[in-house]
């Protein structure tokens, strides 16, 4: 027996629909062409911090490599990005453990 998809409320027009099946839990617009349209400038909204956030571990990546003299790595991906520019601030940072 098949499971029921419930309707829900588009979150820019407000209007009840289906969700597609393959993306039940993610959906949050209808298939309008001006709901896409909103839901494209939520996702990019949504999107924005995150690239900023990114864009400073790389700058403060980079400087790091300068100021240690050591050539920086062409690297390719955000999460890469951010692990090895946190890695880099926690091994030349003096961090001192209280305890």
């Amino acid at each position: 027996m098949k499971k029921k998809i419930r309707r829900r409320r588009c979150k820019n027009c407000d209007g009840l629909y289906k969700p597609d099946h393959r993306t039940l839990k993610r959906q949050k617009f209808c298939r309008k062409s001006e709901c896409r349209e909103a839901s494209k400038r939520y996702s990019q909204q949504k999107w924005l911090p995150c690239l900023k956030i990114c864009l400073i571990f790389a700058l403060t990546f980079n400087i790091i490599f300068m100021l240690l003299g050591m050539k920086i790595p062409v690297l390719k991906g955000r999460r890469i990005c951010l692990i090895l520019a946190l890695y880099i601030l926690v091994q030349t940072a003096n961090f001192t453990c209280a305890g």
